[in-house]
C-alpha cells in the first residue's frame, strides 16, 4: 500500500452536548438516539468523502482534492447534513411519547463541523483507514477551541484559512479569530453559526411550481446519492460540456451559488440569462432561463430513500408576448424535443450513477 503524502481536505463533524446528554440520560435510550444520529450523519458524509473513522460522538473524514471538482460542494454536503442532523431530532421531538430523559432532552444536542485543506498520510489498517500528519493533528485541535465561549454557538461550522482560500467562497458573515495550540501553533480560523440558516431554511421555498402548470414534466430515478444527482445537474462545467455552450458566472452571492447568484449560457450567437431564484442544495431548486423568446421557469426536486434519488423537474414558458400564451405549452414541448433535455438529463443521472458505482468499488491505495 502507498503511503504517499496526500493534499486534500480534512472533516469533522462533532455532536455537541454528547458528554453532558449521556451523564444526564439514561444509556440504553441514550446510545440507540445517538447511534441514528451519527447514521444520518455519516450518510450524507460518505456519499461525497471517504470516513476515516468513528471517534465517539464524531466522524472523522477525507477526501483527496482531485475527487472535488467544484469545492464550494463542501460547504452545501456541510449545510445540508446540518439540516438533516435537526430535522431528525425535531421530528423525534415531535412523535415520541417517551418520557426518559434521554428522550425528552434530545433538544439539547447540536452539530459542529471542522474543515481544513492540508496534506496527510493514508495508511489502510483492517477495513478502516487512518491519517497521520500535522494537518490531522492540526484538525482534531480545533475541536477543542473558544468559540462556545465566546460566541455561545453550538451548532457552527469552522474552517481555516487554507479551507477558505481552496472553497473560493467570501467570509462575509464568519467570525474571525485565531486558536493557539501547544503543538500546532497559531490557527487563524474562520466560523459560521449554523442556527439562522436552519431557521430560515424551514420556511424558506419560495416558488414552486406544480404539475398542472408545467408545460414540461421529467421524472427519473438515481441509484445515487442525491448529492451527487446535484452535482452533475448543477456543477456549471459539467453542465458546459454535455450542453456544448459556454456558462459564464456573471453574479455570484459572497462567491457561491445560491439565491440570486446569475449564469450566462452562451450557445453559438444566443445567451440565456440564468438566475436562481431558490436554493437547496440536493433537495431543491428553481431556476429562471431568460432568453430571446421569454422565459423559462424550471422547478426542481429531489429525494433520496434507501440510497436512491428520486428526481423531478417542472419547466413552464412563459412568452414575451402574452397574446402568444396559448403556444407556451407546445412550445415548451418542441423546444425539450429540439435541444434533447430529457436525454441530456438522463445522461447526467448515468454519470451520477456511475461515479457512485466506482466509488463503492474502489479501494484507495
Amino acid at each position: 500500500m502507498s503511503t504517499a503524502l496526500r493534499q486534500g481536505y480534512l472533516l469533522i463533524a462533532d455532536i455537541s452536548g454528547y458528554t453532558s446528554y449521556l451523564a444526564k440520560t439514561e444509556l440504553d435510550h441514550a446510545h440507540e438516539i445517538i447511534s441514528d444520529l451519527l447514521e444520518i450523519i455519516s450518510g450524507k458524509i460518505q456519499s461525497l468523502l471517504n470516513i476515516s473513522k468513528y471517534e465517539g460522538d464524531a466522524v472523522f473524514a477525507f477526501v483527496d482534492e482531485r475527487s472535488i471538482e467544484r469545492p464550494e460542494l463542501l460547504l452545501e454536503l456541510v449545510e445540508d447534513t446540518y439540516a438533516a442532523f435537526r430535522r431528525r431530532i425535531d421530528a423525534s421531538n415531535r412523535r415520541t411519547l417517551c418520557l426518559c430523559n434521554a428522550c425528552q432532552s434530545m433538544s439539547t444536542l447540536d452539530l459542529k463541523f471542522f474543515l481544513h485543506k492540508g496534506a496527510f498520510v493514508l495508511r489502510k489498517i483492517g477495513n478502516s483507514f487512518d491519517l497521520i500528519g500535522h494537518d490531522v493533528n492540526l484538525i482534531h485541535r480545533l475541536t477543542k477551541n473558544s468559540l462556545s465561549k465566546t460566541r455561545g454557538w453550538r451548532g457552527y461550522m469552522m474552517m481555516t484559512r487554507s479551507a477558505l482560500s481552496a472553497l473560493s467562497v467570501m467570509n462575509n458573515g464568519m467570525i474571525s479569530q485565531n486558536e493557539e495550540y501547544e503543538d500546532v501553533g497559531n490557527v487563524e480560523t474562520f466560523a459560521a453559526d449554523l442556527h439562522p440558516q436552519y431557521e430560515a431554511l424551514l420556511s424558506r421555498r419560495l416558488y414552486v411550481l406544480d404539475e398542472q402548470q408545467a408545460h414540461h414534466v421529467f421524472r427519473a430515478q438515481a441509484n445515487a446519492p442525491a448529492s451527487l444527482v446535484w452535482e452533475w445537474l448543477h456543477n456549471p462545467k459539467k453542465r458546459a460540456e454535455l450542453q456544448k455552450m459556454t456558462i459564464v458566472a456573471a453574479k455570484r452571492i459572497d462567491g457561491r451559488m445560491k439565491q440570486g447568484a446569475v449564469n450566462h449560457c452562451i450557445h453559438g450567437k444566443e445567451m440565456i440569462v440564468e438566475e436562481i431564484i431558490d436554493w437547496k442544495p440536493f433537495e431543491y431548486w428553481s431556476l429562471s432561463q431568460k432568453g430571446n423568446f421569454g422565459e423559462i421557469h424550471d422547478d426542481g426536486e429531489l429525494k433520496e430513500e434507501n440510497g436512491v434519488t428520486a428526481i423531478r423537474i417542472y419547466s413552464r414558458l412563459d412568452l414575451k408576448y402574452k397574446f402568444l400564451s396559448i403556444f407556451s405549452r407546445p412550445l415548451m414541448k418542441f423546444l425539450a424535443r429540439i435541444y434533447h433535455i430529457d436525454e441530456m438529463i438522463t445522461t447526467m443521472i448515468r454519470f451520477a450513477e456511475e461515479e457512485w458505482k466506482m466509488k463503492n468499488e474502489s479501494v484507495i491505495t
